[in-house]
């Protein structure tokens, strides 16, 4: 055979189709696939999925078979066997290119009907994928507490946070049904998305990074769960591939971080700066702090790291610690009087709060209080660094505690 085309592919998936539909009759298979609905009250009536386990069916079906065999006699395929003859490429393998046809298409299908369209798209995707011969590696990041809107939030060229379909939703649902808590989703719609033509994971980096970015553009609880990998050749999914790693924590259903375009064009400019990582010893103990307040369960835990984070931005070593603070915070965020002595006392407070703590003679605060509280002091370490690299980021050195002083004195 010379090619494969469209019309090929389609034939192929109708007649797996068929085979794995007469299979699932003898043996009594049954399909639910993923759903959810709005309920009047705000909330989701959510089916989780009940898909049978098509891997081994389909990877022994006769069509299946006949397939791999006919990838292998393209002329395609030995012209990419003879250019990587030193090292081949781990998509190059008519056996996971079959799988990647498959999944590509049963990952998605809601029952045993026949699905025209999306055979279509999926041989579409192929086709060009297949032609180019690339292989990408998609690391994706389910993003708790964002809602909005906006359809997507473009980064660079392969980095992005963007809004899932109803599709994703529930393919994404049905692929991870035993790693992700069912009250997450749908939720949480926003994922962040990497792709690379490289096998290496730079979620360690980038994903951390975006989310300390958009905690200090405003307030509210944004994080995300632990990245997962598919490689794809082009948009098919190359063989069963996908990585879920399992969720330590719950993950929050309460969305309270609003995503905007003034979030989005925030988010260009903190970004790089984060990318830079040059923002001094002090500065990092403050961002550092900063994000362990923002995953802090008990309230009187976030404000110990706040404080440690005011220190490491305002701080000088020496005495009147808290009073120095407060001052040079207030002059430093704020113009107006009134808004200084708030920011002045409440910081004081917090720190009678520390001292108590230390010593012992903690008064009992309501958790509601508490809370408050801690969202006074966080913000206050927000916006405090947020000011800070927006002097960075028009090329001015960061403050320093002489120049805090200097601000009091009207010099600065």
């Amino acid at each position: 055979m010379a090619e494969l085309s469209k019309k090929d592919i389609i034939a192929f998936l109708k007649k797996a189709n068929q085979e794995f539909q007469a299979i699932a009759l003898q043996q009594g298979i049954k399909w639910q696939a993923a759903n959810f609905e709005p309920t009047e009250n705000g909330n989701y009536k959510i089916a989780m999925p009940n898909r049978p386990n098509m891997g081994h069916f389909l990877s022994e079906l006769p069509a299946s078979l006949e397939f791999s065999q006919t990838i292998q006699e393209t002329n395609l395929f030995n012209f990419y066997l003879k250019k990587y003859t030193v090292e081949k490429p781990a998509w190059l393998n008519s056996e996971m290119l079959m799988r990647g046809v498959l999944d590509s298409y049963f990952g998605v299908c809601a029952n045993f009907e026949f699905e025209t369209e999306l055979a279509d798209e999926v041989a579409d995707n192929f086709i060009k994928s297949w032609e180019t011969g690339k292989t990408s590696y998609v690391f994706r990041a389910v993003l708790r507490g964002a809602y909005g809107e906006i359809e997507e939030i473009k980064i660079s060229d392969d980095l992005k946070i963007r809004r899932m379909t109803d599709s994703e939703l529930r393919r994404h649902m049905e692929w991870f049904t035993k790693s992700i808590n069912e009250d997450a989703l749908p939720y949480n719609r926003y994922i962040l998305e990497l792709i690379r033509t490289e096998h290496h994971d730079d979620t360690g980096i980038h994903f951390p990074h975006i989310i300390s970015a958009l905690r200090l553009i405003q307030p509210g609880a944004v994080k995300y769960e632990t990245a997962y990998q598919r490689s794809k050749i082009g948009e098919i999914t190359a063989g069963s591939s996908s990585e879920g790693y399992p969720l330590h924590k719950r993950p929050p259903v309460k969305n309270t971080y609003l995503l905007t375009d003034n979030v989005a064009n925030e988010l260009l400019i903190f970004y790089p700066l984060f990318q830079k990582d040059d923002f001094g010893k002090m500065l990092n103990i403050a961002l550092s702090r900063l994000n362990i307040a923002a995953e802090r369960v008990s309230p009187e835990d976030g404000i110990l790291d706040a404080l440690i984070a005011l220190e490491a931005v305002y701080g000088d070593g020496q005495g009147a610690i808290g009073y120095k603070i407060g001052m040079r915070c207030a002059v430093f965020l704020e113009t107006e009087w009134e808004m200084r002595s708030k920011i002045k006392d409440d910081i004081a407070k917090a720190y009678s709060w520390r001292s108590a703590v230390v010593h012992g003679s903690k008064k009992k605060n309501s958790f509601l209080e508490a809370q408050k509280q801690a969202d006074q002091i966080y913000d206050l370490v927000r916006c405090s660094i947020k000011k800070i690299l927006k002097l960075k980021s028009e090329g001015k050195d960061i403050p320093s505690a002489e120049d805090f002083d200097l601000a009091l004195l009207g010099k600065l």
